[in-house]
């Protein structure tokens, strides 16, 4: 009778025979080291997020969204070993998130609290409220590839109300 409450109470607590255990990378949870092995591409004050138009790659560098040219690799004589870029913004509040549009242009997050359109013919377009609610922490941004008008979006709000889509996600 003892046994059985011992088995019963390792089965409960998962101890004994009735533990499952997993050695530290192996098989498939080896670790993968290729980010710790790759070289240092550049080196940043206070990199925040990439973005990549397919041909160049973007990164937001505090209040700075520098441009690197595809095939452009750091040499030895540079400073830091970092390859150069182009200035593509430079303003007061940090770039907290960055996308690339399909018409060239970016759309920045500035200091979490602002959305900014920089480049392209929608060049100083600006947000800092949706929906009458102010920005607090935009750190992501991201591009619709299909084209919206107002009419679109309020049929689309019609088949399936916000509130709705929400407890879709939960």
């Amino acid at each position: 009778m003892i046994d059985a409450l011992l088995e019963w109470k390792d089965r409960l607590l998962g101890r004994g025979d009735a533990s499952i255990t997993v050695p530290v990378f192996d098989g498939a949870l080896k670790s993968n080291n290729l980010l710790e092995e790759a070289a240092t591409f550049a080196t940043l004050g206070s990199p925040e997020d990439l973005a990549t138009d397919g041909r160049s790659l973007f990164v937001a560098d505090g209040g700075t969204v520098l441009r690197y040219e595809p095939g452009v690799a750091p040499s030895p004589a540079q400073a830091g070993g970092s390859p150069t870029a182009s200035i593509v913004y430079s303003g007061a509040p940090a770039v907290t998130a960055l996308a690339c549009l399909r018409d060239g242009g970016l759309a920045l997050a500035l200091d979490g609290r602002e959305l900014r359109i920089v480049g392209g013919p929608h060049d100083g377009r600006r947000w800092d409220a949706v929906g009458g609610s102010r920005m607090n922490a935009v750190n992501a941004t991201g591009v619709f590839l299909a084209r919206f008008t107002p009419r679109s979006i309020r049929a689309a709000e019609r088949e399936q109300p916000c509130r709705q889509s929400r407890q879709d996600e939960a």
